[in-house]
């Protein structure tokens, strides 16, 4: 049968993931069909299934926050949070084309309040019903820079991954740190410390790709950028943009006026090819390196 074919490819590109889900499942996002549920893994027992997607959540319509559908019309990947009994689960939705027809599939893991939602309240999180816009809003910005914050970046990043190894594309990770930036701290306060960093933000995001490059606060000036779907020549040409725009900026706090330099370290992840741990490290690694090579520069 073709999807027992199809299920076995996907299986196998996401091989290295096993654990990190608990259900994979092809649905027909037109007619909310159930064609195909294979679980990864027997640690948990999950909810019957049923001929329709929506009755693994024991309804009997549509989901008005359809995952699946907003995948197949958007043509791009996308999760939500839903709420089930006691606990929640994490869907993550994937369109593939197989046979000239597009179909989603979805990995379903059940997570519990440290997995997914930290130290922001469970009960408050659950009246949110899988909204995610709202979630992230709540839960995973930064207060100060409004970009997002480490603990969203280090989930999100698993299914960057997870996505370069399904579709085999190409990603690449910039650690960013503002040089010297304890010097403006120490010189000037905190209050103009703050400022800068959110200035900082600004230029580097002038650079990006809206909604597909994105961004993240790493550590206290140091901050993460994710490239999607970029060779390496390119994602060296952005890492260096970045560097030459703060370079140029005028970081104007009150009656002040500054100049900055950063440095970058660059890794790729080609078609998973490594794991989050390495990526991180190659990339810090780098960092370091641009450091120790006198700041103000690009290691890749």
């Amino acid at each position: 049968m073709f999807e027992t074919e199809l299920i076995n490819e996907i299986r196998e590109r996401l091989s290295i993931f096993i654990g990190l889900y608990d259900s994979i499942r092809i649905v027909d996002p037109i007619k909310k069909e159930l064609i195909k549920e294979e679980g990864a893994c027997s640690s948990i027992e999950l909810p019957r299934k049923g001929r329709h997607c929506y009755d693994f959540w024991e309804q009997d319509t549509v989901c008005g926050n359809c995952v699946s559908f907003v995948a197949y019309k958007n043509k791009k990947s996308t999760f939500k949070i839903e709420r089930y009994k006691d606990g929640a689960y994490c869907i993550f939705a994937l369109p593939i084309e197989w046979k000239g027809r597009l179909y989603i599939v979805e990995l379903l893991k059940k997570v519990t309040a440290d997995d997914f939602f930290s130290d922001l309240s469970f009960n408050l999180a659950l009246p949110l019903n899988s909204t995610t816009t709202t979630l992230t809003e709540l839960a995973n910005t930064d207060e100060l820079t409004k970009v997002y914050n480490r603990r969203y970046f280090e989930a999100q990043l698993a299914k960057e991954i997870m996505y370069s190894s399904f579709y085999e594309t190409n990603l690449a990770v910039m650690i960013i740190d503002i040089d010297h930036f304890k010097q403006i701290n120490d010189l000037h306060g905190h209050l103009v410390g703050d400022e800068v960093l959110k200035q900082f933000v600004e230029v580097i995001q002038s650079v990006l790709r809206h909604d597909i490059d994105w961004m993240s606060r790493y550590g206290g000036e140091e901050f993460v950028v994710i490239l999607k779907n970029v060779d390496f020549s390119h994602a060296n040409k952005v890492a260096e943009r970045i560097r030459q725009s703060v370079e140029r900026h005028f970081f104007k706090i009150g009656d002040h006026v500054h100049r900055l330099t950063c440095s970058i370290g660059l890794s790729m992840c080609q078609s998973g090819n490594l794991k989050q741990t390495e990526l991180l490290q190659e990339a810090d690694q780098k960092l370091y390196q641009a450091k120790n090579n006198g700041r103000n520069c690009v290691i890749s």
